[in-house]
């Protein structure tokens, strides 16, 4: 019984009041190179907005590819045309939704 005490003392204070005693006075930095939560969605949205720009002409490149091989098989064409159809869609739709957030960040929220 006084083992276990002792046990729940011990754990007390390496996982409660241990963390509090090291804290104090210490300032956490922030690890991130922006300040406001808009800049770091800004960021975001910008990087799958680039990133976009090198996934989906591949993705079209590929589908033309598949529909210059595809000799006559309506499978491939299908295949072919699917790709081609999605990946110009994504696009539109990041580029939709990058006009969106920035208008929503810049007239509705105050945020430039």
């Amino acid at each position: 019984m006084l083992v276990r005490k002792k046990s729940l003392v011990l754990i007390f204070f390496l996982f409660l009041a241990f963390p509090l005693l090291t804290s104090a006075g210490t300032e956490i930095r922030n690890p991130l190179e922006y300040d406001t939560f808009a800049q770091l969605i800004e960021a975001i949205i910008n990087f799958i907005w680039y990133v976009s720009w090198v996934i989906a002409p591949i993705i079209i490149i590929i589908g033309g590819y598949y529909y210059m091989t595809a000799f006559g098989d309506p499978q491939k064409i299908r295949i072919a045309n699917k790709l081609i159809m999605y990946a110009v869609i994504g696009f539109v739709l990041i580029a939709v939704s990058k006009g969106l957030i920035s208008f929503l960040l810049d007239q509705v929220l105050g945020v430039s």
